[in-house]
């Protein structure tokens, strides 16, 4: 329930905020592409299982990082960009928008930039607010600061430790759409199911034509 609520919000946001994607940009309405994103790591229980499935089916992801993960685990973070993934802010501790101050809020996203900024020695061009909590204050930073808005338009809920594999294995190959930004995790409970939901959900979507890729930031 949870991911449903997250995800009509999400959507709803692209209709009111121009330059929040929800969903990539197509050629053709029809054109069968997604782009595959991962929310919450780097962390060593799960990530490098994920890195390996991706490369396996030659994918490219965009994974909005934690700050504090990141600065914990800085070699994740340089394995990510050496495998050719793109990363993006999450905050610096999954910080909730929505009950923090728009100062303690700037501070979070600045500190969450600076240190991926510093791992990857190069800037940051996408950000993620944690839970998809918009607020006026965060559409200003962001345009200011050159990191484009990426919200999801579907999202198996990996992060609930109640889902099942058949829930969540119905949700990335059926609740998808031309354009769809699909959100998953990379944190400790979503590491007990997100890497077999990978193996098995990825080559069917493959063998039904789709492609993924990670759009350019329009800012």
């Amino acid at each position: 329930m949870k991911s449903f609520w997250a995800t009509f919000l999400s959507r709803k946001y692209s209709f009111l905020i121009s330059d929040v994607l929800t969903r990539i940009p197509l050629d053709a309405p029809t054109e069968k592409k997604l782009c595959l994103t991962f929310d919450d790591g780097p962390t060593t229980e799960e990530l490098p299982e994920i890195l390996n499935i991706l490369e396996a089916h030659e994918i490219k992801a965009l994974f909005f990082l934690l700050g504090e993960n990141a600065k914990k685990n800085p070699s994740l973070v340089k394995e990510l960009i050496a495998r050719n993934h793109i990363i993006g802010n999450h905050s610096y501790s999954h910080i909730d928008l929505w009950k923090s101050s728009a100062r303690e809020g700037i501070r979070e996203l600045n500190q969450g930039t600076k240190i991926l900024e510093e791992i990857s020695e190069a800037p940051l061009h996408w950000m993620r607010p944690p839970y998809g909590r918009m607020t006026p204050w965060l559409i200003k930073w962001a345009r200011k600061k050159g990191q484009q808005i990426m919200l999801w338009d579907t999202m198996p809920p990996d992060f609930d430790s109640n889902s099942t594999p058949n829930l969540l294995h119905k949700c990335m190959t059926t609740g998808i759409r031309p354009g769809s930004i699909i959100c998953l995790h990379d944190n400790p409970t979503a590491s007990k199911v997100t890497p077999e939901l990978l193996k098995r959900a990825l080559p069917e979507l493959i063998n039904e034509g789709w492609t993924f890729e990670v759009p350019q930031n329009s800012l």
